[in-house]
């Protein structure tokens, strides 16, 4: 698994500093992948409030006998979209097989155990299979389907 870091950046002298270790990595590794996000995240009480939230709801909703089918109405028509089929069908099962949130982190065997899990589910219970596709010379192949 690749070496990771992070950095705060809030003066101008860790702003020097980051750039002082970004060049001597590159200097040392001559690869690198960088990734940043701005603005400040969740603060420790705010990440153990939604945390404390979620129990208490998820006690609340078992209690009262209404499990994920009766939350997330399955009569309710609501088109799919790519975010859709990620957020509610790839990463639930993600999380089992890969114990992984985000699906940058995830190794290249368990998207293929992810996909295989996902596509059998969908073709027992539904009758829907979509072939992973497979990039050949910049094109993708679908098979010939009409992905777009």
């Amino acid at each position: 698994m690749p070496e990771s870091n992070s950095w705060r950046i809030d003066s101008e002298h860790t702003l020097k500093k980051f750039q002082q270790f970004i060049e001597q990595e590159w200097r040392d590794k001559h690869y690198l992948t960088i990734k940043w996000h701005s603005g400040r995240t969740r603060s420790s009480l705010q990440n153990n409030s939604l945390h404390v939230y979620c129990r208490m709801l998820a006690k609340e909703l078992n209690a009262a006998g209404l499990d994920m089918r009766a939350v997330i109405k399955q009569d309710v028509a609501i088109d799919w979209s790519e975010e859709t089929v990620k957020e509610n069908l790839w990463k639930p099962i993600q999380k089992a097989i890969a114990k992984e949130s985000s699906t940058s982190n995830v190794n290249t065997k368990d998207y293929v155990t992810i996909y295989e899990t996902l596509n059998r589910h969908l073709s027992e219970k539904f009758g829907i299979s979509v072939p992973w596709p497979v990039k050949v010379n910049s094109d993708v192949q679908t098979n010939g389907r009409d992905f777009t």
